[in-house]
């Protein structure tokens, strides 16, 4: 990690921002590299979990009109919940959960897909994980309506979509050449390797032009 940032250019005044999903081990890992700032909780991931209580309660049923009603409220009180984040306002996450147990009722007796479940059912375990998250990241949560404003960083999106999408290309079944999952593994470690300089010298002439890109590099944890 030390390398990485000095080859992107960090000196002495460099400030440096770090982005968490939780990790407990970071703080450590990033006192070693000379980063002594709190670590922020990426904004990606806790809008990954509020994306998957936003589409359970999408999910559920309008069969009767007091649940039309009731799905409706739901929908806008998850919006609420995302809000009250986005703006620094975690801690009142509560009261949206208070809320949208008050009309969860209505869906009592509701039935699901014999494969993807009960859809109230669902979104009370998602709201119940963001619940749980924000509480583990309490610390970590910032204003990030603020800092987007200020043309500051509020996750690692950029680099945790490329992330997904390479993957999710070379992994998928319906690519012909797809990689296995020991190959991926595989891959990895020599990659690694690679930019850890462990070939050296006998590969260095390769080594090098790989290095070379390290501009490009996204840390994120």
């Amino acid at each position: 990690m030390r390398r990485g940032l000095a080859a992107v250019g960090r000196s002495a005044d460099t400030a440096v921002t770090a982005f968490t999903d939780g990790c407990p081990g970071l703080r450590s890992i990033l006192t070693e590299a000379g980063v002594t700032e709190r670590p922020i909780a990426d904004w990606f991931h806790i809008a990954m979990r509020l994306q998957h209580a936003k589409l359970a309660a999408t999910g559920l049923s309008t069969d009767e009109p007091v649940r039309v009603q009731a799905k409706a409220a739901i929908i806008a009180e998850v919006e609420r919940l995302r809000w009250r984040i986005w703006n620094g306002k975690a801690k009142s996450a509560k009261i949206s959960l208070d809320r949208v147990g008050k009309v969860l009722h209505a869906f009592r007796g509701e039935r699901g897909h014999r494969r993807r479940g009960v859809p109230s059912r669902k979104l009370w375990h998602a709201l119940h994980e963001v619940n749980d998250y924000l509480r583990g990241q309490e610390a970590k949560l910032v204003n990030y309506a603020e800092r987007y404003r200020a043309g500051l960083r509020v996750g690692t999106s950029v680099t945790e979509g490329t992330a997904n999408f390479l993957i999710n290309r070379r992994m998928n079944k319906a690519q012909q050449m797809r990689w296995s999952r020991r190959g991926a593994d595989l891959l990895l470690q020599v990659r690694s390797d690679i930019c850890n300089r462990a070939f050296e010298p006998e590969v260095g002439n390769i080594v090098e032009p790989i290095l070379a890109d390290a501009s490009q590099v996204a840390l994120a944890a």
